[in-house]
């Protein structure tokens, strides 16, 4: 089968898992769990595109970081998921488009299954020209993407742990990476995706695997990561996070600004 028949094979696959999701959600009334599907399906599709590349002797090690990826992410989503009442950005959308049986709410899982398609094709790539012999791109493939799962599970734990004090309401989580960064696990998510043109450097890969990591910074920040997070953040915690806002970075870690102090506040009685 031909490079296009394979990728045919694999878009079909991720609009029927995209399709499968969107009735369970209908029957839980829960469509964030599109969140957690979409990145079991990465997984999911790489190892169907290797599976059809078999007799080409595909690499191991990009199936092994990108499946190692969605495990952990799609866990992580899925137990928050199962433990949490919806996500406010989805009882948003089921307002505004009269609920997860909408013709709408349908078009947002399939575009869900376009982006699990175009995720996996890093992957896909790298397994056809990432070097049999192995070398030092192969060690930093696999250093560059246990840093950056690291961080963002580090990310994931601390916002967890501060969410469980009953004293941080709420309130904004300022520790941790959090600090130097309003979206430190976003900011990881991307930067795991260079792993694949590092495993492909020099050969006809690499532009291919390259262009999803800039594909994943204009959603994370123009689309559906920071805008509609920080929306319902907003509408939670107010001038507390209005406040985050103007101190730290949205994306890239930084050292936070200091505001002005509030010159308007009453003098204290002498």
């Amino acid at each position: 089968m031909s490079t296009t028949g394979h990728l045919s094979c694999a878009l079909s696959l991720a609009i029927l898992i995209m399709i499968l999701t969107w009735v369970i959600s209908i029957r839980t009334d829960k469509p964030s769990w599109v969140d957690a599907v979409w990145a079991y399906a990465i997984g999911a599709l790489s190892l169907f595109l290797f599976g059809l590349n078999w007799a080409d002797g595909p690499s191991w090690l990009p199936l092994l970081i990108v499946v190692g990826w969605s495990l952990r992410l799609g866990t992580h989503l899925s137990v928050r998921i199962a433990s949490s009442h919806e996500d406010g950005r989805y009882t948003t959308l089921k307002k505004d488009w009269g609920g997860v049986k909408s013709p709408m709410m349908f078009g947002f899982f399939m575009i869900q299954a376009a982006a699990a398609f175009i995720f996996a094709l890093p992957a896909y790539f790298a397994m056809k020209h990432t070097p049999a012999e192995w070398g030092i791109l192969h060690l930093l493939a696999i250093l560059w993407a246990i840093m950056a799962l690291g961080g963002e599970t580090l990310a994931d734990a601390q916002l967890k742990r501060f969410a469980k004090v009953p004293e941080n309401k709420g309130q904004v989580c300022k520790k941790g990476l959090w600090r130097y960064s309003r979206h430190p696990n976003y900011f990881f998510e991307w930067l795991f995706w260079f792993s694949f043109p590092i495993l492909t450097w020099g050969t006809p890969g690499f532009i291919p695997t390259l262009v999803i990591p800039f594909i994943m910074l204009f959603l994370v920040t123009r689309m559906t990561g920071i805008p509609p997070t920080e929306a319902q953040a907003l509408l939670k915690r107010g001038d507390r996070y209005r406040d985050y806002q103007k101190e730290t970075s949205a994306f890239f870690p930084w050292f936070p600004r200091k505001l002005p102090e509030n010159t308007d506040a009453p003098t204290p009685q002498q």
